[in-house]
């Protein structure tokens, strides 16, 4: 198992611009970045396709560039996409929301922006536009609810976790994997 860190749905307007990963919604366009870029340009046609995919939200750091309606259409979009792909190559995908921030380990000038209600807040409105009806996408952890009870040592910057943390949460993403896969 391999695993990639450090990629967030980035999405930006641009006039008169189109491009391969582009969808219109009304009078406005938007255009995919590196997540979406990342995975399907990059990743997985350099990889090969895989079975399945494992992906923690990032949340934290998509709330400070988008408003909440923006991030709605954003992740619409993106699970569409994801949706016709593990179709396509029998891929199973899960997505885990975003855990706790320790708000006096976030550096001041984001404190208000990536605040737990705005974490709670963003992870919902992905939550909300999952398809239900399609076995390939699974809801993954709730990491928002494993990190309630943290500390501030758990954390190394107040955002990003101990190497533990980390490893615990891919025991449970493989555990889960393999008992959706025995059934």
């Amino acid at each position: 198992m391999e695993v990639i860190k450090g990629y967030s749905v980035r999405q930006r307007k641009v006039s008169g611009r189109t491009g391969n990963e582009t969808s219109n919604h009304g009078n406005r366009t938007i255009i995919t970045g590196s997540t979406q870029d990342f995975l399907y340009h990059t990743w997985w046609e350099r990889t090969g396709h895989p079975n399945v995919i494992f992906h923690q939200a990032t949340v934290v750091h998509d709330c400070r560039s988008f408003k909440p309606e923006e991030y709605k259409l954003i992740y619409h979009d993106f699970f569409q996409k994801v949706s016709n792909y593990t179709k396509k190559y029998g891929s199973v995908y899960f997505w885990s929301n975003s855990p706790r921030v320790w708000p006096s380990k976030v550096p001041k000038i984001w404190r208000n922006v990536t605040h737990n209600v705005n974490i709670m807040r963003y992870n919902t409105i992905v939550i909300d536009v999952i398809p239900q009806d399609n076995f390939h996408l699974q809801k993954g952890l709730d990491l928002y609810a494993q990190s309630e009870g943290l500390n501030g040592n758990d954390y190394t910057d107040g955002i990003h976790h101990i190497p533990l943390w980390y490893q615990s949460v891919s025991r449970q993403l493989v555990q889960r994997f393999c008992a959706l896969n025995s059934v």
